[in-house]
Order: C-alpha cells, then structure tokens, then sequence
C-alpha cells in the first residue's frame, strides 16, 4: 500500500548502498602507563579504582 502511493506521488525511496569491509580503525595510540603496578591497595576510599577489562571471547 506504502510503495502504491509513493508510486503514486512519483517518490522514491533511498537504498543505501552496501558499504566493504574495512578493517582500519584509525591511528594506533601508545598504551596507557601502568600506574597501579599490580598494587591493588589503597590507604583511602576513592584513591585507585579499577575494572576488569577482560572479555569473553564465547564459544
């Protein structure tokens, strides 16, 4: 019904097309400095936070 009426009214939709594959990201920047040196303690709350930035990689 939609694609009578544009039909219709001379309109017609954009298809974009398929864009390749490309696997550069960008710029590869230095790693970060590693401040903590594995020394998970802190003397106060708020002083070092810190994640796990691992990842399951699934089966």
């Amino acid at each position: 019904m939609i694609r009578r009426i544009m039909r219709e009214d001379g309109l017609v939709a954009h298809v974009p097309g398929r864009r390749r594959y490309s696997s550069y990201e960008g710029e590869v920047t230095p790693a970060p400095d590693n401040l903590v040196n594995r020394d998970f303690t802190a003397p106060a709350p708020n002083v070092k936070w810190l994640t796990d930035t691992t990842r399951d990689q699934g089966p």
